[in-house]
């Protein structure tokens, strides 16, 4: 390539002493074409200077200097060498036989090798033990060489650059892998752990007057932007007025001004209020628990079973010894082996208000009504003494003591004391839950007003960080819109101008409208399942989403306003330690995001929407426009410490599916063009959840869809039930309740090999032909397979899709039919085809006792049929699968696999499987 003549190199050289030196397009160029490593040849590091100053943006960029004087040349190469080892290059050091080597380099090394080194008598060795160099010995090979003797002149030779090799070389150990070695052994001394956190399970209890508050369709109801705001009775409008306010009123041209409410039309009007429920008759929690809770806590109760229904979490049977040393059940809690690795966190702004208030208020009425009494005895002592006509005076006693007698022996009316007063005003909901179920790990309550449920997965999150346990079970819940309370809190927020008096739901729930001028007050309940990866892979199930990380600040700014600016540097930084924890930018995460806001629609000045998009802007920039923004108190209004956002998130992610922004209609020109969710299908794979509670309390969180189908992982999730003695067998849902009883073919037995087991050899001679034609008979009719398609040596599951449940299904119709007891040890699995289930039954029936059963079986078949039609079964079959799964019933197939195509994962089948066994 270089020229040869003396013509050409004079031509070339004098071209180079012309041209200027292009040094930085020079380095760009070699850098993008893949070149890494500068290294400079000769004295001192002015260019390896440059090159650092030109690559200082670049990533992955190595440059080096080789020689400085003021090191020596033999020891700076050398050190140059350690360094390009440690960064992964392999040197080579040729031996000075090597052809590597010419004569004229080697000429001035013979000196010293040709002279062999004086040896050393080493020293006694002291004591006995390793030294760091015997280390290198332990090396079979190396400690061959080592007695070869030319071995020593090759390190007197090599000295040099070995020493600079290892100096440097542990200098750069001391600062890299010991360091982080060191850090590793203090993580793991101080148990944190640095796995993966998500979410498994969710509940949502929702207002509405007319409708269940934990009804079966209220995620999907939220998610389509069902309205669930009512108007207020009269009765507590009557109440509001009655209280003497004086109302902050908030506008735009006059500015604040106090206002005296003197009309019942200045009060509240709507208010988002509960509808049925009863802890006791719907989830059978027994009167020791329902008697002391406060609502707040009955309605987290429910939260919290519904979310570990949703988590695949069962209770079991809670055993007691007896002082005769037998065992009884009494009551249900988690599984012993999760006991104490769960904690719980509750999390409320007004916990145990209505016990509290409806206490006060009983015992002021009885007061006053004792009171009453008194001046009404009094007043007829007065009058009856002034009467004179005997008649009159006859009429008014005989009066006076018939209705004397009834209020004075009405003592069930007097107000008394109560004993357990001081359990049903404490904030307890999370103890008294873990005690219901039996939760030993770390447990505690949390009011951070508004923010109080975000800010409780955050805790959650650093329980399990921290090493505190496992799992968290994140139950919230505020009821401030019923008949106790709701004259004081709602008259709470009407004084301090916070809420709206329309009327019209239209006109009220303006979320990020222009016209947006106060709140609507909710009540709502929420239960979340927060667990480490270990725990969910040991029970085989896989996240809904996972929790990437929550942030938790105070702005220290003012009791009911935000700080705009100070809550757009928190998000701002909040995303930084995201895309550094995770290696994402937070312009890829805006792509597929939904920001599920706070945003309470209350006045423009200080309020909710204002804060918030200013925070979306400085943080994601022109990016904002990609960010779908969902709100939910248009529907619900404000739920207050009950988080109904932080699970609406999660349902999101899993369904693809953001609810719109209720009742939006004009662009608020302070916020600017936002992309506001019109509701239906939207491409997300993140959730930001914005919560900002009154004193500044600022909470966010930041999800990721991990699995929005097939969560529970067949033979995995098996196993794990069957290791805590019970099966898919006996998994069902009663009282709302996930329950798993013990299995007693599976007490004893291991886990269910991963494997499936070997295909079904020929059917053996012995099998009746007649048994197995009876088995595929029965099986067809309960699964809708023709006969002509059922093998003998057809695998259930893995062939005809027949799984554990089912399996136990049929074994029990067989065992009915043919009149055999119930055996302790049999395991379903091992039964596996028809010709298995055949032998099985052969084992334990004669031949006349199988022709005679084999009748028996098509005459009752012929018979059910006669009885209950197949079409009646399967149209109430897929109308219950319509009531339970929100799906219309045209859009559902008989032909469906329930989870794969439904989403109807194995939890939902084993309630509706109790459902059709109740029904049927």
């Amino acid at each position: 390539m270089y020229p040869e003549t003396r013509k050409e190199i004079l031509d070339l050289l004098c071209h180079q002493i012309c041209s200027p030196v292009e040094w930085i397009m020079q380095i760009n160029w070699m850098y993008d074409n893949g070149v890494r490593t500068f290294i400079e040849v000769g004295p001192k590091w002015v260019l390896t200077t440059f090159a650092r100053a030109i690559c200082e943006e670049k990533e992955n960029v190595i440059a080096l200097p080789s020689i400085h004087p003021k090191k020596g040349e033999a020891k700076h190469f050398s050190e140059l060498l350690t360094a390009l080892s440690v960064y992964g290059y392999n040197i080579r050091y040729p031996s000075l036989e090597s052809d590597f080597y010419t004569q004229e380099f080697k000429y001035p090394l013979e000196k010293f090798y040709i002279t062999k080194p004086k040896t050393i008598r080493a020293a006694e060795k002291i004591v006995s033990q390793l030294t760091p160099f015997d280390v290198l010995l332990t090396d079979p090979e190396l400690a061959k060489i080592t007695t070869d003797e030319q071995f020593k002149d090759y390190l007197t030779l090599q000295a040099p650059a070995i020493n600079a090799f290892l100096k440097a070389g542990y200098e750069t150990y001391k600062t890299t892998i010991a360091s982080a070695l060191e850090e590793k052994r203090r993580t793991e001394k101080l148990n944190i752990s640095t796995e993966a956190i998500g979410i498994t399970g969710v509940s949502i209890g929702l207002p509405g007057r007319k409708r269940k508050v934990f009804a079966e369709d209220n995620f999907d109801a939220i998610l389509a932007g069902e309205n669930f705001i009512d108007p207020i009775p009269d009765k507590l409008r009557e109440k509001m007025l009655d209280k003497n306010i004086v109302r902050l009123v908030k506008d735009a041209i006059k500015g604040a001004q106090f206002q005296a409410i003197k009309d019942v039309n200045e009060v509240i009007k709507l208010a988002a209020q509960k509808g049925e429920f009863d802890l006791r008759k719907e989830y059978g929690v027994k009167a020791e628990f329902t008697e002391v809770l406060d609502i707040t806590f009955q309605l987290a109760f429910a939260a919290g079973i519904e979310a570990l229904r949703d988590a695949g979490i069962p209770l079991m049977p809670l055993k007691v010894k007896t002082s005769v040393g037998k065992d009884i059940a009494k009551g249900w809690a988690l599984p012993e082996p999760l006991r104490d690795e769960t904690g719980i966190v509750f999390a409320s702004a007004f916990p145990a208000y209505n016990n509290l208030i409806s206490t006060i208020s009983a015992y002021l009425s009885d007061k006053f009504a004792q009171q009453k009494l008194d001046e009404f005895k009094a007043f007829f002592e007065e009058l009856i003494s002034k009467i004179k006509d005997p008649q009159t005076k006859e009429q008014i006693t005989s009066f006076y003591h018939q209705n004397i007698e009834k209020l004075q022996d009405d003592k069930d009316s007097r107000f008394q004391f109560s004993r357990k007063f001081l359990f049903e005003i404490l904030s307890m909901g999370h103890s008294q839950f873990a005690q219901f179920i039996r939760a030993r790990g770390p447990n505690t309550q949390v009011n951070a007003a508004c923010s109080s449920t975000t800010q409780a997965i955050a805790i959650g999150e650093d329980w399990i960080r921290t090493g505190r346990c496992k799992r968290v079970i994140v139950i919230a819940a505020d009821d401030v819109t019923n008949e106790q309370i709701f004259e004081w809190i709602g008259s709470g927020f009407l004084a301090i101008g916070a809420a709206t008096t329309k009327e019209n739901v239209k006109e009220a729930a303006l979320p990020f409208d222009k016209r947006r001028h106060g709140m609507i007050i909710g009540m709502g309940a929420v239960g979340l399942v927060l667990e480490s990866e270990s725990a969910m892979r040991t029970r085989g199930v896989k996240p809904i989403v996972d929790l990437l990380g929550t942030h938790i600040v105070n702005s220290a700014f003012h009791g009911t306003r935000l700080d705009r600016e100070h809550i757009s540097s928190q998000m701002d930084q909040f995303l930084s330690i995201i895309e550094h924890r995770y290696d994402i930018s937070r312009d890829e995460i805006a792509k597929e995001l939904v920001f599920v806001s706070h945003e309470t629609y209350t006045p423009a000045r200080g309020g909710s929407a204002s804060a918030e998009v200013a925070a979306l802007r400085k943080t994601f920039k022109d990016m904002i426009e990609k960010i779908v923004i969902a709100n939910t108190k248009g529907f619900t209004g404000h739920a207050m410490g009950a988080g109904i956002e932080d699970v609406v998130a999660v349902k999101i992610l899993q369904k693809g599916i953001v609810p719109p922004v209720a009742n939006w209609k004009e662009e608020d020109p302070e916020l600017g063009p936002l992309n506001l969710s019109k509701g239906g299908h939207y491409p997300v794979k993140y959730a930001l959840r914005f919560a900002a509670g009154f004193g500044s309390q600022l909470t966010m969180a930041l999800y990721r869809l991990n699995t929005s189908s097939n969560r529970f992982e067949g033979v995995k999730y098996e196993n794990w039930l069957k290791s805590l003695g019970g099966s898919l067998a006996t998994l069902e849902v009663v009282n709302k309740t996930l329950l798993l009883r013990e299995d007693p073919s599976v007490v004893s037995q291991t886990t269910l090999p991963v494997n499936a087991p070997p295909k079904q050899q020929a059917v053996t001679a012995t099998t009746n032909k007649e048994l197995v034609q009876s088995i595929i008979q029965l099986i067809s009719e309960k699964t809708g397979y023709p006969v002509e398609m059922i093998e003998p040596n057809m695998h259930l599951e893995e062939d005809l899709g027949i799984d554990t449940v089912k399996q136990a299904e049929l074994f029990g119709l067989l065992r009915n039919q043919f009149n055999l007891p119930r055996e302790e040890g049999v395991r379903i699995q091992d039964y596996y085809s028809v010709n298995k289930i055949a032998e099985y039954l052969s084992s334990r029936l004669g031949a006349g006792a199988v022709a005679e059963k084999r009748g028996e079986i098509t005459a009752s078949a012929a018979s059910a049929s006669e009885t209950i039609p197949r079409e009646t079964i399967l149209k109430e079959v897929l109308q219950l699968i319509s009531e339970k799964t929100g799906y219309p019933l045209d859009m559902i197939e008989p032909d469906m696999e329930l989870e794969e195509d439904l989403g109807i994962d194995t939890v939902k089948q084993a309630e509706i499987f109790g459902l059709i066994r109740s029904k049927w």
